[in-house]
């Protein structure tokens, strides 16, 4: 009877646990952005959005985790997760909140080389609004690199 017990208790928890590790945690952006910084100060801009395209290796794609690239101005140099976003300017566009995260973007970079800022987007995998909490990097004088989370 315990056994049973146990093993329909413990039954109950495998979606849970299954779930858990659909979605990065917020240490892994860091860790992919500076692969991709890495790739960028090697091999420059040309090199790193040939790796962000080729979602194939996993290197840059990781479930929710993707690399995006926008310069100071605010437009999408290379996205990861979504090729029509490229070229576009996102300086004004506003989450469903409101806030104007390409403009977060760029003032987190030129304030300190470095940081996070959190906004609503859609998750690539579910389609659904969530908050995304991203991190950014400078990667030279006019470029910044983002990985969500």
């Amino acid at each position: 009877m315990f056994k049973k017990v146990w093993l329909a208790r413990a039954m109950l928890f495998l979606p849970l646990a299954a779930m858990a590790g659909q979605e990065g945690t917020k240490v892994e952006p860091q860790a992919m952005a500076k692969r991709a910084a890495a790739l960028y100060d090697a091999n420059r801009l040309d090199s790193l959005i040939a790796a962000l395209s080729d979602s194939s290796t996993g290197e840059f794609h990781d479930r929710d985790l993707y690399v995006f690239v926008f310069d100071t101005e605010g437009n999408t140099v290379a996205h990861g997760a979504n090729d029509a976003l490229l070229g576009r300017t996102l300086i004004g566009l506003r989450d469903v909140e409101g806030h104007e995260f390409a403009r977060s973007f760029v003032e987190t970079v030129q304030t300190d080389d470095q940081g996070w800022v959190d906004y609503i987007w859609q998750n690539p995998q579910t389609k659904a609004p969530e908050r995304k909490p991203s991190y950014f990097t400078r990667i030279d004088d006019n470029l910044l690199l983002g990985v969500g989370v």
